[in-house]
C-alpha cells in the first residue's frame, strides 16, 4: 500500500478469488472517491480485520495451514499514512474476529482450532506482547481502554469483564 495513498478515504474489503479453497481471502483497500482498489495482502482470515476511528491503522490477521492441516494466523498491522505493513505476532489457530482498543494500542483476538472448536481469546499488544483469555469466554468488545466484555460461550448465557492486562473474568450478568 502506498504511504498516505489510502488514508482516510479507504474502506476495507474481503474478495474472494479462491472460492471453495481453505485458507484465507485477499483483503483490499477500496477508494470511496473512484472506487479503485488496492490489495493489502492474500491469505487473510476473514472477517479478521479492523480499521481505527482515526483510519490510521488497519490490523488484520493471515492465515496458512501447517503440515499437520492445522490453521495458523498472524497478526499484521498496516500504518495506513506511512504504509508500513508489518507482522505483529503468530497465532495458533484461525483468527475470526479482531477488536481493535480505544486506545489503538491492542487487539482483542477471536480465534478457533481447524476443527471450529473455539480458542481462548487473546489480547495482544501491537508490540507482540499476549495474553490468553480464560478458557470458555469469547471476546465481546472493549469496556473504556483497559476492559474487556466478554461472554460465556455455553449455557448459561453470561457477561463478565476482565482486565485487558490479565485477570480472571469477572461475571456481571446474571
Amino acid at each position: 500500500v502506498d504511504a498516505g495513498q489510502a488514508h482516510r478515504s479507504s474502506l476495507p474489503v474481503f474478495v474472494d478469488t479462491t472460492p471453495g479453497e481453505r485458507g484465507g481471502v485477499d483483503l483490499a483497500l477500496i477508494d470511496i472517491r473512484d472506487g479503485n482498489a488496492t490489495r493489502v495482502n492474500g491469505s487473510v482470515c476473514a472477517p479478521a480485520a479492523q480499521m481505527s476511528d482515526d483510519e490510521r491503522l488497519l490490523v488484520y490477521a493471515t492465515c496458512s495451514l501447517t503440515a499437520r492441516g492445522e490453521t495458523e494466523s498472524e497478526l499484521h498491522a498496516l500504518d495506513l499514512v506511512t504504509g508500513v505493513d508489518r507482522a505483529i505476532v503468530p497465532l495458533h489457530g484461525r483468527v475470526w474476529s479482531i477488536l481493535l482498543s480505544p486506545a489503538n494500542d491492542r487487539v482483542l483476538v477471536h480465534r478457533f482450532q481447524s476443527d471450529n472448536k473455539p480458542m481462548p481469546a487473546a489480547v495482544v499488544s501491537l508490540d507482540g506482547r499476549h495474553t490468553e483469555i480464560e478458557a470458555g469466554w469469547a471476546p465481546l468488545g472493549w469496556q473504556g481502554r483497559d476492559r474487556i466484555v466478554l461472554f460465556d460461550e455455553g449455557p448459561p448465557a453470561r457477561l463478565a469483564v476482565a482486565d485487558a492486562e490479565g485477570g480472571a473474568p469477572r461475571v456481571i450478568y446474571p
